[in-house]
């Protein structure tokens, strides 16, 4: 109904779009790049991190473990991930999950083994069923960090 939609438009301009959380707050991940199938690290003149990739983990998740911050009901994990260039996550499994990749700057390659392929840039969003089973790789092939 008319009044039904108004109701939920005025709780909704009262609800903040976003909540910032410090940093400060966020698990700091930064794993040897042999772990996703990277050569060594080799700092340039584009990175800006010393490490091919900087994640920030939301949740309770691989090598942080926070029972009191293990998941918000169905969601598992939310990480911000800065990769650096021509690295990426190589190949790698995942089951009964429900995945999604957003971009805030750059492009990243997907593929998978359902044959999917694409670049999925600035504002795009990546989504990947798993289900019983998917293999597929995420990386930066650009010539700045992501």
């Amino acid at each position: 109904s008319k009044l039904l939609g108004a109701k939920m438009a005025i709780l909704a301009s009262k609800l903040p779009l976003f909540t910032v959380v410090p940093q400060s707050k966020l698990f700091v991940s930064e794993p040897p790049p042999e772990w996703f199938g990277n050569g060594p690290n080799e700092a340039g003149a584009a990175w800006t991190n010393g490490n091919w990739l900087k994640s920030r983990f939301h949740f309770s998740f691989a090598e942080y473990r926070n029972y009191e911050n293990s998941n918000f009901g169905a969601l598992r994990v939310m990480n911000d991930d800065l990769v650096q260039p021509k690295r990426g996550f190589g190949t790698h499994g995942h089951q009964d999950a429900e995945i999604m990749t957003y971009v805030i700057e750059g492009g990243l390659t997907h593929q998978d083994s359902m044959g999917n392929k694409g670049l999925v840039q600035r504002g795009g969003i990546q989504y990947m069923s798993a289900g019983s089973g998917v293999r597929h790789s995420e990386c930066n092939h650009g010539d700045r960090p992501l």
